[in-house]
């Protein structure tokens, strides 16, 4: 029997050989992150008194939105950060920063 995920496309999206990075960049607190071998889709910051499984079913259905139409989100502030710290939608080996 399989198991139920909260998190289906998230789900989906891993077996597919998506990634899916969580954690701090730079002096963002937190970030959610959803990259192919191609493409980051979405890069998510978490927002005030948002737990991390509001961020993961934000990321969830953002993901999901971004799959269907072939948009892609990005709310990094790059402003405040320096430009090695940050993965770019056109450069996503910049993500490895992400896991060291």
């Amino acid at each position: 029997m399989a198991l139920h995920s909260p998190f289906p496309v998230l789900s989906r999206f891993i077996t597919s050989g998506g990634t899916i990075d969580v954690g701090r960049i730079d002096r963002i607190d937190c970030a959610a992150i959803a990259t192919d071998a191609n493409t980051l889709w979405v890069a998510l910051t978490r927002r005030d008194q948002e737990d991390l499984m509001d961020l993961l079913a934000r990321l969830n259905d953002t993901l999901d939105r971004c799959l269907a139409t072939g948009e892609h989100v990005d709310e990094l502030d790059r402003s405040a950060y320096s430009d090695e710290a940050l993965p770019r939608l056109d450069d996503h080996a910049s993500l490895r920063l992400l896991t060291g």
